[in-house]
């Protein structure tokens, strides 16, 4: 063996034989353990730090009230414009949750017109992409979302946007849906 490989193979030997000689004598000593952890600790936040400051996105200028009232409309709408005709409106039962009692109801009629099952597969995959407070009240709120629905009728998939309008209520602390309707194309 050429004595050039014989001098890179006893390195690397020591070198892996030093490592884990460390690795050992950390495991077995608690105060080692901590030293480590700590130097690991600030190596993370140093690289948090840094990236922070890279970050050259503006702070959200949403109220914390305007931020519920977007994570209701988006959670909504996401649910309510999401389904298919083979699961017995179950997208419509979930989206009960957002809703005020009337809602509720008009969402239960629509749900009892359902007839379960049936041809040809029909499925729409509702994505939120904009959310606009048009209207903010103490108790009532409107909003627009601006939507990208997929719909799939068999095995042909068609993509669109679509606006889907929505009043909602102030009830106790939360906001509930009371209105929804969807925009034409």
């Amino acid at each position: 063996m050429p004595r050039r490989l014989l001098i890179i193979m006893i390195g690397l030997i020591a070198l892996v034989g030093l490592g884990t000689g460390i690795i050992l004598l950390v495991n077995k000593s608690p105060s080692l353990q901590n030293v480590v952890l700590k130097l690991s600790n600030t190596a993370d936040e140093t690289n948090a730090n840094q990236l922070a400051n890279q970050n050259t996105n503006p702070a959200p200028t949403e109220t914390p009230e305007q931020q519920r009232l977007i994570y209701v409309a988006r959670n909504f709408a996401e649910q309510f414009g999401s389904g298919t005709n083979q699961n017995n409106s179950a997208n419509l039962r979930e989206a009960q949750q957002w809703g005020t009692k009337n809602f509720n109801d008009y969402l239960n009629r629509q749900i009892a017109l359902g007839s379960g099952p049936s041809t040809p597969y029909r499925a729409t995959v509702t994505k939120v992409l904009v959310v606009n407070i048009t209207k903010q009240a103490t108790t009532t709120a409107a909003v627009t979302i601006g939507a990208q629905r997929e719909e799939t009728i068999d095995q042909a998939v068609t993509t669109y946007t679509q606006n889907l309008l929505i009043d909602l209520l102030k009830q106790g602390d939360d906001w509930k849906v009371n209105a929804a309707t969807w925009a034409a194309r």
